[in-house]
């Protein structure tokens, strides 16, 4: 029988070794949130101090553990855990914190107003497909008369056909896959 995989941020088996210096060597894997595995080295001054800072660099591979989200959670509870989680990756150093501004933007500014309610067991492909959709529409339509000055409504909707990156705005956090496949229209035909 296999062993079980690590979790994200949790080291395996640690070794530690005294090098020639005096000084301690522990290394160790981890795995990040992706699931590949990362291997740590770390040294100290004691075995301990070597062990603490590679518990330390393996933390920075989690996001934060387990969510407790369950299916009858909504939306906005999802993003308040998320937010921290992304938020802990800051402070460790693993983002940037413009990254996590950016993120909460967007979260707090449109998912949170417009879908928060929604609990995750109502969520199908289909239904999550159709939100971005309609978050990918409106945000735009709204940004591009303040960022243009204009109001021509036919010069808006021609200009909305290219590729609605010229832009600065929350919606741009989504990623682009989802724009994509939101622009290609996948429809029931």
């Amino acid at each position: 029988m296999a062993r079980p995989r690590t979790s994200p941020g949790e080291l395996g088996a640690v070794s530690v070794t005294r090098l020639a210096s005096g000084r301690y060597q522990a290394r160790g894997a981890t795995r990040d949130d992706s699931g590949a595995l990362q291997r740590l080295r770390a040294s100290g001054d004691t075995e301990e101090e070597a062990r603490a800072d590679l518990e330390r660099k393996a933390a920075r591979f989690s996001a934060g553990g387990g969510s407790g989200l369950t299916p009858r959670n909504t939306i906005a509870e999802g993003v308040e855990l998320g937010l921290e989680q992304v938020r802990s990756r800051a402070q460790a150093g693993s983002l940037s914190f413009s990254t996590f501004e950016a993120d909460e933007t967007a979260a707090r500014k449109i998912i949170v107003p417009r879908y928060g309610a929604v609990r995750f067991e109502q969520l199908t492909v289909g239904r999550c497909d159709r939100m971005i959709q309609h978050i990918l529409a409106n945000e735009r339509a709204a940004e591009e008369p303040r960022a243009r000055g204009s109001d021509c409504k036919r010069e808006h909707r021609q200009h909305d056909r290219g590729d609605g990156r010229d832009r600065t705005h929350p919606v741009q956090h989504v990623p682009a896959a989802f724009e994509r496949d939101a622009r290609s229209g996948w429809r029931r035909r």
